[in-house]
């Protein structure tokens, strides 16, 4: 192959989008939120809401924030989790299994923390997170994060590699309606346009 003259003053092409992968950030919120389904059943979650601390893409989601216009800005970096409702049911049950672990990552990546039951504890606490593609109309795709990691998980390269597989849409079509709707990993996919709209201090 013949050198090119151009390759030494080319540029090197970067996305200003975040990409799939796992990153290390911390928590700047989060929400409890309990709301009834259009089926008349119940449901609680707890959104956390993150951002990028460390490399490239550090402070992503707050610059986002930052550079949008108009009447609503959006936090973007938010993923959610549902909350066990005790009712004894095998379903719950699984439920309380993936609920704990997102607890467990988030404390053994804060060593002296334990889960209290107080969403307003999570703020400031350092994690890992996992970033997706969503399909939000054929074809097109959007990020999003999919899950709370620890840091230990994402410095090794020891987590689940189905975090960053894409979310795809179901029968060809975007889900009817708002409501949310969980993964079998357990954590709510937001509907498109209902990341977190969470004003930071």
């Amino acid at each position: 192959m013949t050198p090119r003259k151009s390759y030494a003053t080319a540029t090197v092409i970067k996305s200003d989008r975040i990409i799939p992968g796992v990153y290390i950030g911390k928590i700047l919120g989060a929400e409890d939120v309990i709301g009834t389904s259009k089926k008349g059943k119940s449901y609680e979650y707890l959104k956390i809401s993150v951002d990028v601390t460390e490399g490239e893409y550090k402070d992503y989601y707050a610059n986002d924030y930052r550079s949008q216009t108009g009447d609503k800005k959006w936090w973007k970096g938010s993923v959610s989790v549902f909350v066990p409702n005790d009712d004894g049911s095998e379903e719950d049950g699984k439920t309380a299994n993936k609920f704990k672990t997102t607890m467990s990552k988030i404390e053994e990546s804060n060593q002296g923390y334990t889960w209290n039951w107080d969403e307003k504890t999570l703020k400031n606490k350092v994690v890992g997170f996992a970033v997706r593609r969503r399909e939000y109309e054929p074809g097109k795709f959007a990020t999003e994060v999919s899950a709370i990691l620890s840091v230990d998980e994402v410095r090794k390269g020891t987590y689940w590699k189905g975090y960053l597989e894409d979310r795809l849409l179901k029968g060809g079509s975007a889900s009817s309606g708002s409501e949310s709707k969980a993964d079998a990993d357990g954590f709510v996919n937001l509907a498109a346009g209902l990341a977190s709209e969470l004003p930071f201090n």
